[in-house]
């Protein structure tokens, strides 16, 4: 069995970005708690959205931690996220940037070179394989021209082969026969008609520079080669038509030989952070990708994430972030038969199992300045308003740090756990696909 994570870490490398003490303690504590995580998760693949800049030196960070658990096969690399010209034959890594208009991000993937093995990704240029060179290359944090390079942005798509009976969204879609002079949609694209470009090359859709892109990454597995595409939409995707578009577009990926931007095996694999809310008149993208025949659908929400990661949300201000300090419903897997099971993983529960959390605290010098000192960092974000069961924040993490003598509750530990999870790591929890 081989384990994917798809992981939007919030801002990874544009949080705690200052080099004092506090900024230096806290973006330790934040790769420890990564590499925690993922080692508990029993992962083998991890592909990371939302890579800043500074977030590249980083990695080597988390693949020394997570030597320290005793995985010591990990490895990585990295791209990143936006293009300069779309209509570039096949980019190279000179074409490619952090973009201001992409919001700076690209994406990263780790690996474990004992269990999992990552391919290049390839294209057609005619009737010629070649070879994406767009990445870092494995375990550099600059361009290595001969260093393996294995994560890429796809560059084009085809338009949509299949459409819902009667087009019953009430849009007409670009590039079908609801729509067949408004231009094109289809793989890769932002997810939403308006901005979706409109040039094409030898038959295929191109689409716009300086926007966020997918990556792709290819895993030799089962004897075949499983394509995984993760993807980080743009914000404003916020709609049911969006989440509907997302099932549209993964039947398409699952169903086709998109020889344009993969090897010969169609997609098998499309998740990420889409940015997605569903359930609108009676239309949701899982209802969608149900009808498309997809095989395995997933679709993360407050109602379907773990108990776990919904509960905290008595405990914090309903003005922080609307109803749930973790509220994440807009993370997203689809599948196709390669794909065994789509869900979640829990990382709050793998932070309190073996008290996980309080370890990686107290092993770090200057923590007690950091979470109780009244001009910390900690001191200034909004933490929840109402107590713990145990009493007050303060004395409760006392007493999870064992710094002074008594219990804490099994729902007190698993609330600090989601406190610390959200301000350190990230407003995602990680979308898990296991392959069999």
């Amino acid at each position: 069995m081989l384990t994917i994570l798809v992981w939007n870490i919030e801002m990874y490398g544009a949080k705690f970005t200052a080099n004092t003490p506090v900024d230096n303690l806290c973006r330790m504590i934040r790769d420890q708690m990564i590499a925690a995580i993922i080692q508990a998760s029993g992962a083998q693949v991890v592909m990371v959205q939302e890579l800043r800049k500074n977030g590249i030196e980083r990695l080597p960070v988390v693949i020394e931690l997570l030597k320290e658990l005793g995985q010591t096969d990990w490895n990585f690399d990295l791209v990143e996220g936006a293009v300069f010209d779309a209509k570039a034959n096949y980019p190279d890594f000179s074409d490619l940037f952090f973009s201001q208009s992409a919001n700076n991000e690209g994406y990263a993937v780790l690996w474990r070179s004992g269990s999992a093995t990552l391919g290049p990704v390839t294209y057609l240029d005619g009737t010629t394989t070649k070879n994406y060179d767009q990445s870092y290359g494995q375990n550099s944090t600059h361009y290595e021209k001969t260093a393996g390079h294995v994560i890429a942005l796809a560059n084009e798509g085809y338009t949509f082969t299949w459409v819902p009976d009667g087009n019953q969204l009430g849009i007409q879609f670009k590039g079908t026969n609801t729509a067949p002079g408004k231009g094109f949609i289809g793989f890769p694209y932002s997810n939403i008609p308006n901005i979706v470009g409109d040039d094409t090359k030898d038959g295929k859709i191109l689409s716009r520079s300086n926007t966020r892109r997918p990556a792709v990454i290819s895993i030799a597995y089962g004897g075949g080669t499983v394509p995984v595409v993760a993807y980080h939409a743009p914000v404003h995707l916020n709609s049911c038509i969006a989440g509907t578009l997302a099932a549209l577009v993964a039947k398409d990926l699952c169903d086709r030989t998109v020889t344009g931007a993969y090897p010969v095996q169609p997609v098998r694999v499309f998740a990420g952070d889409l940015n997605l809310k569903t359930d609108f008149n009676n239309l949701s993208a899982n209802a969608v990708a149900t009808g498309a025949g997809l095989t395995k659908t997933m679709i993360q929400n407050d109602g379907t994430s773990p108990p776990t990661m919904v509960r905290p949300m008595d405990y914090f201000n309903a003005t922080y972030n609307d109803a749930s300090y973790l509220y994440t419903c807009r993370d997203y897997a689809f599948g196709s038969d390669a794909v065994t099971t789509v869900g979640t993983f829990d990382p709050v529960s793998a932070l309190r199992n073996n008290q996980t959390l309080a370890r990686i605290f107290i092993s770090n010098e200057g923590i007690m300045e950091l979470l109780f000192h009244e001009q910390s960092y900690i001191a200034q974000l909004p933490l929840p308003l109402q107590p713990l069961q145990g009493g007050d924040w303060a004395d409760v993490l006392t007493k999870y740090l064992n710094v002074m003598d008594g219990t804490v509750s099994d729902d007190d530990q698993q609330n600090i756990c989601s406190v610390f999870y959200r301000i350190f790591v990230s407003d995602h929890i990680p979308v898990q696909i296991t392959l069999t």
